[in-house]
């Protein structure tokens, strides 16, 4: 039998996506590197060419995800065309489409209670996301839209709290996700320092594809037998 040569980065996304898949069935903690190269049908040893642990390869699924996120998070904040409202508009929007495909790797880390997960994603995106953001904060400043002495600071918090008011999105009742939409207009109208109402207005225009966001995480929760 012919042996099948791939190139070294196709080889790679492959294992990547093998084990992401697995990821979502089973969690990290509870998938093997065993498994990952039995699904492939690959030699053991092929894994350990490219990653040299588990974590290892963890971190290149969380940078995959965060490389791409963050490419379109630097054309919108150095985009000299826009404001800062419209920058975070933008933003919001991005946010809600590069989620869509991913809701079962992302109710995965609740279901299976993968911290190491969850705080790889929080650590990549203080790193990554953050900065971009912050430029965005400090142009609406000097806009005279945010009022915060503070650009970066305020931007990790609403960052970090963010993370939670996501994860109470996927795990409440259905009447829970607008008291807690209203709960984080609040928290980043505070935090940057604005006019209240803005953010409001701001994600009364994407309602309906919040909504459907909503929708699609809540009914992955319940497919995995989680409400």
């Amino acid at each position: 039998m012919k042996r099948i040569t791939k190139d070294p980065e196709e080889r790679k996304s492959e294992i990547l996506d093998a084990a992401e898949e697995l990821f979502i069935e089973k969690g990290f903690n509870k998938t093997s590197v065993n498994e990952i190269t039995r699904n492939m049908k690959v030699a053991h040893g092929l894994f350990y060419y490219y990653f040299k642990s588990k974590e290892d390869l963890l971190n290149a699924i969380i940078e995959r995800y965060m490389k791409y996120y963050e490419t379109e998070l630097r054309a919108i904040s150095e985009d000299k065309t826009l404001s800062a409202l419209e920058k975070f508009e933008r933003v919001f929007t991005k946010s809600l489409y590069y989620k869509k495909g991913k809701e079962k790797l992302m109710v995965s880390f609740i279901k299976n209670k993968d911290l190491l997960m969850g705080e790889k994603l929080r650590r990549e995106g203080l790193q990554k996301i953050v900065p971009h953001l912050t430029h965005i904060v400090k142009q609406g400043v000097k806009e005279g839209v945010f009022d915060t002495d503070y650009p970066k600071e305020a931007v990790e918090v609403y960052y970090i709290s963010s993370t939670h008011f996501e994860e109470a999105f996927i795990k409440n009742d259905p009447d829970d996700p607008k008291r807690i939409l209203n709960i984080t207009i609040d928290v980043m109208e505070r935090l940057f320092g604005t006019k209240k109402g803005t953010f409001a207005n701001m994600f009364d225009k994407m309602q309906k594809d919040m909504q459907e966001m909503i929708d699609t995480f809540q009914n992955a929760y319940e497919v995995e037998g989680m409400k």
